[in-house]
């Protein structure tokens, strides 16, 4: 009997002992696996952050880069101006010069003394006087002046216009065609910065949330360094 209650003992404390050590194998081991997941956790919010800042020096260099094109074609546009009213004087003064005929400075003065000097209450019909004869000191000015008053060459210089003419709409055509083109860019750009922004600024971000911004950012900002390379 006393045997009995001995062996009864030890069982009992050594299934003890076995318990509590299960129990602090599994006690040890939730410990572990919460340090763990706390280090994922850790990890992952640093992986955010960093993506956070990689997405916000896009944006910045993608704003530093719209700055500079906005700057580029204003400073063109004014430059255009400048040119454009530099061309319109200078057409003005050619035209007018050409538009006025050489007289001859005693012709105005003939003219005016016969009306004081005419008996004659209604001034009669001035003739049309010859121009006086200029040398002819260099044939070949000459020989061109004739040629362009030829009529026959009139529809070649018809054409040489026409053809200089239609080069001149054809480069305007193009530089429209152009600004257009930057424009619908900067439509895009600014649709991009401003679901940019929506996602920066959010709690959390989805994993493919965040690299179609950071592509779409990188692909816009590349080819706004296309644009400033061309230019």
């Amino acid at each position: 009997m006393e045997k009995e209650r001995e062996r009864q003992k030890e069982y009992e404390e050594r299934h003890g002992k076995q318990q509590s050590f299960s129990y602090n194998k599994l006690y040890f081991a939730a410990l572990e696996e919460e340090k763990e997941k706390k280090l994922q956790e850790e990890r992952e919010r640093e992986r955010k952050k960093q993506l956070l800042d990689h997405q916000r020096e896009y944006a910045e260099k993608l704003r530093k880069v719209k700055i500079k094109i906005d700057e580029k074609k204003r400073n063109e546009i004014e430059q255009r101006i400048q040119l454009s009213k530099k061309k319109l004087t200078n057409n003005v003064v050619t035209n007018l010069a050409k538009a006025l005929p050489s007289e001859d400075p005693n012709h105005g003065e003939s003219d005016n003394k016969r009306g004081r000097d005419s008996p004659h209450t209604v001034p009669k019909k001035k003739k049309r006087t010859k121009l006086p004869s200029i040398e002819k000191k260099n044939t070949k000015a000459s020989s061109s002046e004739n040629i362009n008053r030829d009529p026959k060459n009139l529809g070649n210089e018809y054409l040489r216009e026409f053809k200089k003419k239609a080069k001149k709409n054809g480069k305007k055509a193009q530089e429209r065609k152009k600004e257009e083109e930057i424009e619908e860019l900067k439509k895009k750009i600014e649709k991009m910065e401003r679901k940019a922004e929506q996602v920066l600024y959010k709690d959390s971000i989805d994993d493919d949330e965040s690299g179609a911004i950071t592509e779409a950012l990188r692909s816009k900002l590349e080819l706004y360094q296309k644009f400033v390379n061309q230019e």
